[in-house]
């Protein structure tokens, strides 16, 4: 049994916060503009690129079933 079939919905909970915590930060840089702008932009990107990275994988068909 492997260890994604084990913990799926931890890992599920994982995706669903990198990806909220991304938006929230994207969302946060887009309103309110200010000095560290740039970095929350650069952060919120990359937590909603990993949320969806994990999803991939996460919600994959497999054929071991």
């Amino acid at each position: 049994m492997g260890a994604m079939r084990v913990f799926r919905e931890l890992a599920i909970l994982l995706v669903f916060l990198l990806f909220a915590a991304g938006a929230l930060l994207l969302h946060y840089s887009i309103v309110d503009a200010g000095n560290n702008q740039h970095w929350d932009l650069l952060a919120g990107a990359l937590l909603c690129s990993l949320g969806v990275f994990g999803a991939f994988f996460v919600f994959r068909p497999t054929t071991h079933e």
